[in-house]
């Protein structure tokens, strides 16, 4: 019986291992490499914000646009991004200050921000459109006070949101936000 020779296998044996390396470093370059979808979507995302701008730009009283482009920046998540965002709302809010959507997102930015001051500002005009009494007004002035440290006032603000809200879907976010102060 003849044995085969080992020149005569050794191809068959390389061919995996070939395959094997290439597939390897297809992988590696596929990790290396931004996703084409994130590029796409984040080149997408920049030409509406562009086009967002010529609107507001010829504009500036376009609500719609400004919450859209607000919506963008804050999707970007830099800084520079959120702080875009932030100035899209408070234009936003100045163009519509009878615009409850306009005050609540900037109210939400600023606490979201940690930019304590602003958002006490910010609550204080809220509830001149719409009331103390506004389940709105006791729920940010009590993210406030938590976040400034005054416990003792986020949970009074904390309570009274639960006293006009009691169905409110954030209830059980409230709570516990409320159980965790001291």
């Amino acid at each position: 019986q003849a044995r085969p020779d080992a020149g005569g296998t050794r191809p068959s044996r390389r061919l995996p291992a070939l395959i094997g390396g290439a597939l390897a470093l297809l992988l590696l370059v596929g990790y290396a490499l931004p996703s084409p979808f994130g590029i796409a979507e984040r080149d997408a995302r920049q030409e509406r914000i562009r086009q967002l701008t010529e609107v507001v730009a010829d504009n500036p009283r376009d609500t719609a646009a400004l919450a859209e482009l607000s919506d963008l920046y804050l999707a970007g998540g830099t800084p520079d991004e959120v702080a875009r965002a932030l100035a899209s709302l408070v234009l936003m809010r100045d163009a519509a200050p009878r615009s409850r959507d306009a005050h609540q997102r900037l109210v939400t930015l600023l606490v979201r921000a940690g930019l304590w001051d602003q958002a006490s500002a910010a609550t204080d005009r809220f509830a001149d459109l719409v009331g103390d009494n506004d389940p709105e007004i006791p729920f940010f002035r009590g993210l406030i006070a938590r976040g400034s440290g005054d416990e003792a006032e986020a949970l009074r603000q904390l309570d009274r949101f639960l006293q006009l809200a009691p169905d409110d879907p954030r209830v059980p976010m409230v709570r516990g936000l409320r159980d965790a102060l001291p």
